[in-house]
């Protein structure tokens, strides 16, 4: 008899445990189309080159002449392409 009724407590309980994940609804989660449209390999890329920038200039690979140019243009073409993905 308590074979019986431990068998049959452990399958109810693997029905209950499984029952949400083959008889609940999907949901879709889709991202908004200008999130979708921004291109996070390149924007990725400027912003990891940013960094690598800051490195360099902390340990005085580069002067701070340099360092302002190449900033600044890094910033303008992040901003730039963060723009046009917005506009779309």
């Amino acid at each position: 008899m308590p074979v019986y009724l431990t068998t049959l407590l452990s399958i109810l309980t693997i029905l209950v445990v499984t029952f949400p994940l083959f008889f609940s609804r999907i949901q879709r989660h889709e991202l908004q189309k200008a999130k979708a449209k921004l291109d996070t390999s390149e924007s990725d890329a400027l912003l990891s080159a940013l960094s690598e920038l800051e490195d360099d200039f902390q340990l005085g690979r580069l002067n701070k002449n340099e360092y302002q140019q190449q900033k600044i243009r890094l910033q303008r073409q992040y901003l730039k392409l963060k723009e046009t993905s917005e506009n779309g």
